[in-house]
């Protein structure tokens, strides 16, 4: 706190006036300028000393969070050993015709491409996905 105390102290602030001249076109100038174009401004001059005084501080600044993707986190499961394991398409419909051997095999999971995973790795990211 002393050193935020520190770092203000050294602020001043200097204020000038623009005053309207008074001239056939400078007074309507002025009358429609807002109050906020004639009101004082203020200039800041920030000394080195207060400055200097906190460098010794830390500053950490946070990042963005790494959210899941419940979409992704629906369709891939990672196992324990690090693999992405994923449905096998085809059985969702018109299952009439497929054998039941077919069938079972197409209901077990499957590993994920690699080539999907840098794509997968974004989405989970903290699941553990290993390369």
């Amino acid at each position: 706190m002393a050193c935020l105390t520190a770092a203000f102290s050294g602020l001043s602030l200097a204020s000038s006036r623009q005053a309207c001249k008074p001239s056939t076109t400078g007074s309507v100038l002025c009358a429609r300028r807002s109050s906020f174009m004639t009101s004082q401004r203020l200039s800041v001059s920030r000394s080195t000393q207060g400055v200097q005084q906190c460098q010794g501080m830390s500053t950490v600044v946070a990042g963005y969070k790494l959210k899941t993707r419940k979409a992704a986190a629906k369709r891939y499961k990672v196992t324990g050993s690090g693999k992405v394991m994923t449905r096998k398409p085809g059985k969702q419909h018109i299952n009439e015709k497929k054998s039941p051997k077919r069938l079972n095999r197409l209901g077990k999971m499957k590993q994920a491409a690699h080539s999907d995973l840098n794509n997968i790795i974004g989405c989970l990211p903290h699941h553990g996905v290993k390369k």
